[in-house]
């Protein structure tokens, strides 16, 4: 039995946690993070089965060179401990009737718009150049009380346009475009467009292990594969983490990098005496499909970094009621990883309510079909030559991430909450603090910034 003390203790090693850690350990506190995984990155990782590697779900990187993102793994001197790639496409998107490229260069990205939507040129050109100015706060004062959707329907009168823009709103932050705050789905947007699609070589796990090396050179610890059942908060306010391995650790500060439903569960408390006023709704979960083949997959998806295929290229109807209907994101790995080009991999995430246990187990079978029906439009012949399938429902995401229903990228966003969309400390308990996408909102990105912000307020407080 363990009984150590630390200055601060953050549950959760995902990327929100991590990044804190890094720069709370940069610092010189003593730190310990804890996750019931036995490797750091939540959805932010990857994993090898039977020589076959995939990413567990985030597909590529945005702002790594000119973004926020890079702007903090510059100052914790991760940056350059990392090779991306870039890509050019870095995403395609497929409906019915349009197909778009997003383009390193936002200027060759507007064209495509204004090629495929002549009708509605002055809009795109107004809505670009309305999201690319350089002062944020302007956008942001202009946009503060209406939402994405009202923004689009401000600028165009196409359905399918809006639809595109829709797509990756949605497909990114797990909400539908009437709950999204406007200036949020333009930062996403503003992202796509400055500087989107680096993948890191190696695989994203390279990019984990990275900030991971980085916490224990600065004299962080990282305590994996125990999973804690129990969180006590003393009168004077220390903080004991009991772990399913009978250890006890004490803290100063506490950071939580998990969901709330988990959290009010280990220290007996509700989900307002956590935080007030925050809508926790979880986002939709996903289902996903991991193919390993036969033989070297080079360029599976024609150069573009993933897919988003929203069109019914084929004819089933035993989901019509079901958002899968809607499309997919497919991507693969292999194509752009040269340490694991010997075995080809694509993979196909769509997401879903989460549905119960009973649901997966009478309707897996149907969901794996259409899931390689779709497939095939990009391998015509891929039954012949699978050799691995890894099938991922809800159940499976929540097991390995305890996030309520498998939720695949934290918390709903809410236009009632939107003045609230990070909460980084505590309301009612002393010297906690929160990371992560259930107290700010989803993407890497954004993750990292709470991080970021998360420590800062923590040493601010010291």
């Amino acid at each position: 039995m363990k009984n150590d003390t630390y200055e601060t203790i953050i549950i959760g090693a995902g990327i929100g946690g991590m990044i804190c850690g890094c720069y709370l350990a940069k610092k010189g506190q003593k730190i310990l993070i804890i996750d019931q995984s036995d490797a750091v990155g939540g959805y932010c990782s990857g994993f090898v089965r039977n020589d076959y590697y995939f990413d567990t779900g985030v597909h590529y990187l945005g702002g790594v060179r000119n973004g926020l993102l890079g702007e903090i793994l510059g100052e914790l001197e991760i940056l350059s401990d990392v090779s991306f790639n870039a890509f050019d496409p870095t995403d395609t998107i497929i409906t019915n009737e349009a197909r778009v490229n997003i383009r390193q260069n936002y200027n060759d990205t507007i064209s495509e718009f204004l090629e495929l939507f002549q009708d509605e040129s002055v809009g795109i050109k107004n809505f670009f150049s309305f999201i690319l100015m350089n002062d944020l706060h302007i956008i942001y004062m202009k946009t503060k009380r209406i939402s994405f959707s009202q923004i689009l329907d401000l600028h165009f009168k196409n359905s399918e346009l809006k639809r595109i823009f829709k797509i990756l709103v949605e497909g990114n932050l797990g909400s539908g475009l009437n709950q999204v705050p406007a200036y949020i789905g333009i930062e996403l947007w503003r992202e796509y467009l400055f500087d989107p699609g680096y993948y890191p070589e190696g695989g994203i796990i390279e990019f984990t292990k990275a900030i991971e090396e980085k916490i224990i050179m600065h004299g962080g610890s990282f305590l994996l594969s125990e999973k804690v059942n129990k969180i006590q908060i003393c009168e004077n306010s220390s903080k004991y983490v009991f772990t399913n391995k009978n250890n006890v650790f004490e803290a100063e500060n506490l950071v939580a990098n998990i969901d709330p439903f988990q959290l009010s569960k280990l220290m007996n408390i509700t989900i307002p005496d956590i935080a007030k006023n925050i809508d926790f709704t979880p986002t939709p979960s996903a289902v996903a499909l991991y193919i390993g083949l036969d033989q070297k997959a080079n360029k599976i998806l024609n150069d573009a970094s993933c897919v988003w295929d929203y069109s019914n290229n084929i004819n089933n109807n035993a989901h019509s009621h079901h958002s899968i209907r809607a499309g997919a994101l497919i991507f693969s790995p292999s194509d752009h990883n040269s340490k694991h080009t010997n075995n080809g991999t694509i993979q196909m995430h769509c997401l879903v309510p989460s549905f119960n246990l009973e649901y997966w187990e009478h309707n897996q079978d149907e969901w794996r079909t259409f899931m390689k029906n779709k497939l095939q439009k990009y391998i015509p012949d891929l039954n012949d030559h699978i050799m691995l399938e890894v099938f991922a429902t809800p159940q499976t995401f929540q097991k390995y991430t305890l996030n309520e229903g498998g939720a695949i990228l934290g918390r709903k966003l809410s236009m009632q909450n939107k003045k609230r969309n990070h909460l980084f400390i505590s309301n009612k308990i002393k010297k906690m603090y929160f990371t992560g996408s259930w107290y700010s909102y989803g993407g890497v990105s954004e993750v990292a910034i709470s991080g970021k912000r998360t420590a800062r307020i923590l040493l601010e407080h010291q």
